[in-house]
């Protein structure tokens, strides 16, 4: 199986701005924070990213998803599948700047959007 890098991005940090329409929010109990970047300029065509903090259940135990819109990924994407994902938090979210990968047993492509579960 050959291996490449579709995507590499960082989200950059920063509260929301309502007017730029992009940044980082959080709900109340800072256990969800959800990036938006609402602009034409998109780090890696990532407008969104969501990540949810599952530590009361499985300590460390997060759950990640993004999502992007308008990325000239190519065909290669398709020869890739499964995809793989590896996401590193820097601080403050990370004391220690964790880091965690997952390749997933499903993905589909169609009409030019693939899913992974």
């Amino acid at each position: 199986m050959r291996s490449h890098t579709i995507v590499d991005v960082s989200i950059p940090g920063g509260a929301f701005g309502k007017v730029t329409g992009i940044g980082w929010k959080t709900n109340p109990k800072h256990t969800n924070w959800t990036y938006t970047n609402k602009s034409d300029t998109l780090p890696g065509a990532i407008d969104k990213v969501v990540i949810v903090d599952k530590s009361a259940r499985t300590p460390g135990l997060v759950a990640f998803s993004a999502a992007g819109k308008k990325g000239l990924f190519g065909s290669g994407i398709s020869l890739s599948l499964p995809l793989t994902l590896t996401v590193g938090f820097d601080p403050p979210l990370s004391v220690t700047g964790q880091c965690g990968q997952t390749a997933f047993a499903l993905c589909e492509m169609k009409r030019g959007t693939v899913s992974c579960k």
